[in-house]
């Protein structure tokens, strides 16, 4: 038998709460009964409808990616925080959002269900990923630094990194242009060198060398040609097959809040790097480190609620092609603990996001099995931290963001 916890099971106690957001103030129902459904229907109405009753503002974008196959990749971008990076799991491939990006190949005909696993980063802000990529000599990881999610490796002239043997007849390597780092490498494949560049000038992010190679598995090594000064900051390898294809790029940075996606000193080169790979939607899942005031910085609802604004309008401006589907869920104990918390928090994005006409808004805590849910079905999915999911969980999640997409 389960042995209880002192997770309660989520109830909106009907108390009432205060946001200002844009400006406004919005002011949650005054007292009521126990469930926030029969208390406040009109400031929750994502609670009464089905994922898919709710307007699906950002599938233009995916519609459009989708049909443009013959001439581009269809590619996705992931957002968030330590769960969507995969913090616990034992092999990256678990993550939900390279489930995710299966998912939306076998569901959608149309999106070409081409083999290649994608965007690799040169490394994770959790790291411990299997397989992951292997480093010699002088390559080290910067997480406030370029590419996405803030993610690379600055890559000596003695220093290599070297992906896993993957199938491909495309590979795309991402990498940052800075004058501090006037560095030079060398793309190997399958022990060859294919292609050299420098990495000198103005700082820039989401740089790409494009190359194709014969259809089949490959090794792909980046490292820095020998006898050259500097070094060369790389952020990943992408692995494609054909014009087309659907991938989800992981664009995600373990202990992330809505703030450090905007208002981080290197926020910028992530925003380059994902304008450079023109994606036509955005998956977007924060929240958790918001409400927890990660990084012993409280967050209050409406500055949560005014940073989510202003990190959908950065995310449409850098990716004008792209819709933007925004999920909410946490099964972290102090929001749960806190169920009044989590609805102003959910209300707050709502009144922020939630109409924007480019914006998918959905909140997945009432489907999803969390902390506050004291069964086995939860302890099933849990990663042993009671905040992270396993990959049962992951999975699961996986499924239910796939039916809204």
């Amino acid at each position: 038998m389960v042995e209880p916890t002192p997770y309660a099971r989520r109830a909106f106690l009907g108390r009432a709460g205060v946001a200002t957001v844009g400006g406004t103030v919005v002011t949650a129902a005054a007292p009521g009964p126990a469930r926030a459904e029969a208390a406040h229907p009109a400031a929750a109405p994502w609670k009464s409808a089905r994922p898919r009753d709710l307007p699906d503002r950002a599938r233009l974008g995916f519609i459009k990616g989708m049909t443009q196959q013959d001439e581009k990749p269809f590619i996705g971008l992931a957002l968030g925080d330590s769960i969507t990076e995969g913090t616990g799991l034992a092999n990256w491939t678990e993550r939900y959002q390279y489930l995710l990006q299966g998912m939306l190949r076998r569901r959608h005909p149309g999106a070409n269900p081409a083999p290649g696993v994608g965007y690799i980063p040169a490394g994770w802000a959790t790291g411990g990923y299997l397989p992951e990529v292997t480093t010699s000599h002088n390559a080290a990881l910067y997480t406030d630094a370029g590419g996405l999610g803030n993610r690379m490796r600055i890559v000596a002239a003695d220093g290599s990194i070297t992906w896993p043997t993957t199938a491909c007849d495309t590979v795309w390597v991402h990498y940052t242009q800075d004058t501090f780092f006037p560095g030079t490498f060398e793309v190997v494949v399958d022990g060859q060198v294919v292609a050299t560049q420098q990495t000198t000038g103005p700082k820039t992010s989401g740089k790409i060398v494009k190359l194709s190679v014969e259809d089949g598995e490959h090794t792909v090594t980046v490292r820095g040609k020998a006898g050259t000064a500097g070094g060369s900051p790389i952020e990943g390898v992408s692995f494609l097959h054909g014009t087309g294809g659907l991938y989800l790029f992981d664009g995600s940075h373990a202990g992330y809040r809505a703030d450090l996606y905007i208002n981080r000193e290197q926020a910028d080169l992530h925003w380059q790097a994902a304008a450079a790979i023109e994606p036509s939607f955005i998956t977007c899942m924060l929240g958790a480190n918001d409400m927890a005031g990660n990084f012993d910085i409280p967050i209050p609802p409406e500055e949560w609620a005014a940073n989510l604004a202003t990190l959908v309008e950065t995310a449409l401006a850098s990716c004008p092609n792209a819709g933007f589907y925004f999920f909410h869920w946490t099964e972290r104990y102090e929001d749960h603990g806190n169920p009044d918390k989590v609805h102003q928090f959910e209300e707050a994005a709502w009144q922020a996001i939630g109409s924007h006409p480019r914006v998918s808004f959905r909140v997945l805590t009432d489907l999803l099995p969390s902390g506050h849910d004291d069964s086995l079905r939860w302890h099933a999915f849990d990663g042993n931290d009671r905040v992270h999911p396993n990959a049962l969980g992951h999975t699961y999640l996986a499924h239910q963001l796939a039916r809204t997409i």
